[in-house]
Parts: C-alpha cells; sequence; structure tokens
C-alpha cells in the first residue's frame, strides 16, 4: 500500500472520530442542560421576555409611527406630490405642470387610489370691512373629499360641492366675522401679473388643530381658481397621489420615478419629504429605542454569563474526573458552548413564538385607546386619533434581536468557560462546590 492511500485511510479515521466525537458532545451536551430544570428554564424565560419585549416594542413602535405618518399625509400634503422642479424652491405662479402627464404617471403604477390636481397662491381675503392675508388652494372637491382630512375637519357647513364656493379655517373666520353664506372676496397676483379677482360663498367652517391652516388657508374649486388666476385648463402646481399605505406608496413613487421622459421637469416628492417633522420625531424616537434595545441585550448576557459562571464552580469535579480520563480542555471548551447554543436557541425560538401569538391577534383587531389617555387631551385632538392602533410586525428588529442575543449569549458562555484551561485534575477533583 503506498504512502499516499495510507494516509487518506488515516485522515478518513481521523475525520470519523472527529465526527463521532461532536455527536457524543452533542448528545450529552442537550442531556446536561436539563440536569438543573429551574436554571435553564430560568435563563432561556429571559430570553423568551427580552425577544418578545424587544420584538413587540419595536413592532409596536413602526406601526404607531406609520398611522401617525398616514394620518398626517391624508390630512392634506398626500403620500406623494409631483411638482415642477423648480416649485419647491421658488414657489412661483409660473412654475407649473401638465396634470395629464402628472396624473398618467402616477396612475400607470398601479400604487395610487386618489389621484389629484392643485393651485395655490397668496391672495389678500376679505369680508365686509375686514381684511387679511392667506393661501388659496384650488383643488378637485370631487377627489380630496373622498381622501383628504380637512374635509372630514369641517365643523360648520359642508365641504365644497360646487362652483363659486369657498371654505375657510375657524381661527380666519373668527378674524373677519365670517359665517356661513357670506361672500368672501379673494385678490391676489395672477400668473402673468394681472389682477386675480373671485368672490365665492362660504358654505364651511374647518377645524385641523394646526393654528396655521385654520388661520390662513382657503380652499375652492380648481375650475375657479385657473379662471381667476388666469391658468390654463391643464396647469397644476403639484399633482398629488395617495395610496392605500405608506408602503405601497413608497413603491408606486419608486415607479414613477424611472418613468422619466426628457424634456420634462419633474420632481417627485415622497411623503417623507413632504413631512419632514414627522420624520424627525421618528428618527428621534427610534434612536431612544435602539439604546433600549441594546441596553436589555446587555443584560441578558449578563444574566447568561452569571448562569454560566455559577454552573463552572458546580461542575469542577466533574470536568476534573473528565480531564483526568483523558478528555481535552478545549472539548470541554465545545461541550459548553453548545450548552449555551441549546438555551438560546431555545429561548429564542420560544420567544419568537410568543411574540407572534401576541402581535398577530393586534395586528388584524387593532387595540383601542384606553379612556384615562384619551381624557389628557382636549377633544378636537382626540377626533384626529385613529380608533385603533395597529403594531407591524418588525422583521429587522427581529433579526437583530435574534444575532445579538445568540452571540452574546456565546461571548457570555466563553468567558467563564475559559477557566477550564487553568484546571488542575488533582486539584479539580478534591474541590469542594
Amino acid at each position: 500500500m503506498s504512502e499516499l492511500a495510507i494516509g487518506q485511510q488515516l485522515e478518513r479515521k481521523e475525520n470519523t472520530r472527529t465526527s463521532g466525537l461532536l455527536v457524543r458532545l452533542v448528545q450529552v451536551s442537550w442531556r446536561n442542560i436539563w440536569r438543573n430544570r429551574r436554571r435553564t428554564l430560568l435563563t432561556a424565560g429571559g430570553i423568551i421576555f427580552a425577544v418578545w419585549l424587544l420584538v413587540f416594542m419595536r413592532s409596536f413602535q413602526a406601526g404607531v409611527f406609520a398611522q401617525m405618518a398616514d394620518i398626517s399625509a391624508r390630512a392634506m400634503p398626500g403620500h406623494v406630490q409631483i411638482q415642477h422642479s423648480l416649485y419647491e424652491e421658488e414657489p412661483q405662479m409660473e412654475h407649473t405642470i401638465d396634470e395629464g402627464m402628472a396624473k398618467s404617471r402616477l396612475m400607470h403604477t398601479g400604487h395610487f387610489n386618489f389621484v389629484s390636481s392643485r393651485l395655490q397662491g397668496s391672495a389678500i381675503l376679505s369680508v365686509g370691512d375686514k381684511s387679511t392675508a392667506g393661501m388659496v388652494l384650488g383643488l378637485e372637491p370631487e377627489v380630496e373629499a373622498q381622501w383628504n382630512g380637512l374635509a372630514r375637519n369641517v365643523k360648520e357647513g359642508s365641504y365644497l360641492s360646487a362652483a363659486g364656493e369657498v371654505v375657510i379655517g375657524e381661527a380666519m373666520a373668527r378674524n373677519l366675522g365670517a359665517k356661513l353664506g357670506d361672500d368672501l372676496v379673494i385678490l391676489g397676483t395672477a400668473k402673468y401679473g394681472g389682477i386675480a379677482a373671485h368672490v365665492g360663498r362660504i358654505v364651511g367652517i374647518f377645524k385641523t388643530g394646526s393654528s396655521e391652516a385654520d388661520r390662513s388657508l382657503v380652499q375652492v374649486p380648481i375650475a375657479d381658481f385657473r379662471e381667476a388666476w388666469s391658468m390654463e385648463p391643464e396647469e397644476a402646481h403639484m399633482v398629488v397621489g395617495v395610496s392605500a399605505t405608506l408602503f405601497t406608496s413608497e413603491e408606486g413613487i419608486e415607479l414613477a420615478r424611472r418613468d422619466e421622459s426628457p424634456g420634462v421637469e419633474f420632481k417627485h416628492l415622497a411623503w417623507q419629504d413632504l413631512l419632514p417633522e414627522v420624520v424627525s420625531m421618528t428618527e428621534m424616537k427610534d434612536v431612544s429605542t435602539q439604546v433600549m434595545f441594546y441596553f436589555i441585550c446587555i443584560i441578558v448576557v449578563f444574566s447568561v454569563a452569571n448562569a454560566f459562571m455559577m454552573l463552572i464552580y458546580e461542575r469542577t469535579n466533574e470536568m476534573g474526573v473528565l480531564i483526568a480520563l483523558g478528555m481535552r480542555p478545549h472539548q470541554l471548551l465545545i461541550q459548553f458552548q453548545i450548552e449555551a447554543f441549546f438555551i438560546s436557541s431555545l429561548g429564542l425560538v420560544l420567544g419568537i413564538g410568543f411574540t407572534l401569538l401576541t402581535l398577530w391577534p393586534l395586528k388584524e383587531f387593532g387595540l383601542t385607546f384606553p379612556e384615562a389617555i384619551l381624557e389628557n387631551y382636549p377633544p378636537d385632538l382626540v377626533a384626529m386619533f385613529p380608533e385603533r392602533l395597529y403594531p407591524s410586525f418588525n422583521w429587522e428588529s427581529m433579526r437583530i434581536a435574534t444575532t445579538v442575543i445568540l452571540l452574546g449569549v456565546q461571548v457570555a458562555a466563553l468567558i467563564p468557560s475559559l477557566r477550564i484551561f487553568r484546571l488542575r485534575p488533582v486539584e479539580a477533583i478534591r474541590a469542594e462546590n
């Protein structure tokens, strides 16, 4: 037999012996973790609670923030807007877009349920001998009444339904001494420098909770705006799109941005661009949650390290006997790492299962606001709250929690297990636990 064949045979025997030893270590490790059931269950229970708390907290927070952003987007700006490329920085009357082309771009994605055009301009508003400055917004009432939160916040009268009608904010009505049925005179600067004049009958008074909107905003049908401001029938300052959810709107705007046409000066603004204050608040809250996330992970890791420290001391005699019988220290170390993996895996699997069981009913049926919390807010603000809170399962937090806890437990078990390399069999066997 050649030397090469002998070497291959010895290598196969060594691999077989190594794999057989690893299987035995796995079997022994599984039995060992149940030698002290109470400690194993308490350690796994800590991991279960940590996983549930981390994932449930992040999922609930993500769901609430998504609802807040959706409510804010539906209040006025929409989920997406298409504007002239210069309009956001220079909101001038001449920076308009072709509404047909912009609408077609959003509708073509198949992700937007409502698409409408808007025009806006500043003006002097008068009722009788009282005047104030404000912003006039021309829109499509028949479309926006189906999703616009302002249309649902009309406290007196009704929303726009015909030409020649206007709706104004509660603060503006109070400043002008206006009431339902009064004529509102609007004077502004037309597109090409002339005078834009319009008279509309006040049919509704809204209250949004925003002092700026209630004090300065006026809404009119877009056809009336075009006539008063000398605009072309297809001109619009922005085309607004509203989707079923925030997530589908993000997919839709990505598709719309890909459909760029040469020579068309369009700018696509997602809800994150339209609501920077909501994004800032979400990011700030997310940072504080992230700190709490890792703090809880550290607590779990320290508790596991403490449990394995006790385990090492309790089994000192046993380890001395095993080393005296020929078991190598690194094999004992592998055994303890396998035990740590079993405990962490048990906690993670049960923790994920428990989290899914608690999140699924809430995701389907929601959670109502407690009356004790609602009593602390004014009724007008409470009216803007969603009827139910729905968590959104956060797979990212699940992935991070699983990775951090799994690796953290292995490191926590490794630190006290390094004592094995300093053990002397005779001293270990005689040691008193």
